[in-house]
């Protein structure tokens, strides 16, 4: 069970919370301009005679921007404190502002400009090679697990293996603190041909929780729904999809609440073969808004309660599971008319 006690229910902007939501990519996409990896580039800080900056994917697997001048290395919330000459907390609100995180109302950001900023990270992806040892299931890294009830079965054949060590671009990630870190192993084609792309999560890890060679358009199990139902459920990460799966026969999960994520082309696929479509994303501002906005599109929606979210930080069906229990979400589920 959750120490509710130990739970603060103000809505805290983190990097992590922010990454979850857009790719840095995109940020440095709006903020700097158009880029490629390994391209030079002028200075957005002063007067170049020659182009002097660039980017590269660190060892963590974020974008950094690289001053060849001065060996300055920027990420892309330390980028935004530059540009504007502010501290860390206002670049995270600057950042969450300008993209809608806060308030719709006040986005900066266009949907096409979100488009061609999906497009991009497909590039991206490409240039990401992520490759792990896995270890085998045992106590200790399946605890996270057993809090969702979810089984070592169930995480087997969800295609999640917890990892052992972790290499991107070749280079070995370490990991001093013994974070638990799975990976996600989604299969997809794309021009290239079939593809098999990784998603790291480490959900005790502040600065290494996702890293991921997967395109963001790319669902999860979308190609494994069972058709048995006139009922989808589309949730926005793969640990909600296991724990929905339970209640659900057919469930898949978009890699966050976006519509960079939840694609039109995903959208005309789900609506052509189901009769009801419901939409379960998280019950903070920013999963309501968007469950609101694919509402006009023709989805219906649920959010676990939101005052269990205000009180105690439980935002979406795993926490849920985690806090009351499966047998209460289904509960609620029938209370709601959804089973």
């Amino acid at each position: 069970m959750i120490d509710f006690k130990n739970i603060n229910s103000e809505l805290l902007l983190t990097p992590t919370w922010i990454l979850s939501r857009i790719e840095d990519s995109t940020i440095f996409s709006y903020y700097f301009g158009k880029f490629e990896l390994g391209k030079v580039y002028p200075s957005k800080f002063r007067k170049d005679r020659n182009p002097s900056t660039g980017f590269y994917i660190s060892k963590s697997g974020s974008i950094i921007y690289n001053d060849l001048t001065n060996s300055e290395k920027l990420n892309c919330f330390e980028f935004v404190m530059k540009l504007y000459s502010c501290n860390f907390k206002q670049a995270l609100h600057t950042i969450a502002s300008d993209f809608g995180l806060i308030s719709k109302e006040n986005s900066k950001v266009s949907t096409q400009f979100m488009l061609d900023a999906s497009e991009f990270n497909k590039d991206i992806k490409k240039k990401t090679l992520i490759q792990f040892e896995p270890s085998g299931w045992n106590t200790e890294n399946y605890r996270f697990w057993k809090l969702h009830e979810i089984s070592i079965a169930e995480l087997k054949s969800e295609n999640i293996f917890p990892i052992k060590k972790l290499y991107l671009n070749k280079s070995e990630i370490l990991n001093r603190n013994n974070y638990q870190r799975y990976a996600y192993i989604q299969e997809y084609e794309n021009e290239e041909g079939k593809q098999t792309g990784i998603k790291v999560y480490s959900p005790e890890d502040p600065n290494l929780k996702w890293l991921s060679s997967i395109p963001l358009n790319i669902p999860f199990d979308l190609e494994k729904l069972k058709f048995q139902s006139d009922t989808c459920i589309i949730t926005k990460s793969k640990k909600d999809k296991v724990v929905l799966s339970k209640l659900f026969s057919d469930v898949f999960a978009v890699q966050n609440e976006s519509e960079s994520a939840f694609t039109q082309e995903t959208q005309d696929f789900i609506k052509n073969h189901y009769k009801k479509r419901i939409v379960i994303f998280g019950s903070d501002d920013q999963g309501v808004d968007m469950c609101k906005r694919f509402n006009d599109k023709g989805f219906d929606y649920f959010n676990t309660p939101r005052e269990d979210y205000e009180k105690y930080g439980i935002e979406d069906p795993a926490d849920y599971i985690k806090a009351y229990g499966l047998d209460l979400l289904k509960d609620l589920f029938i209370k709601k008319n959804l089973l």
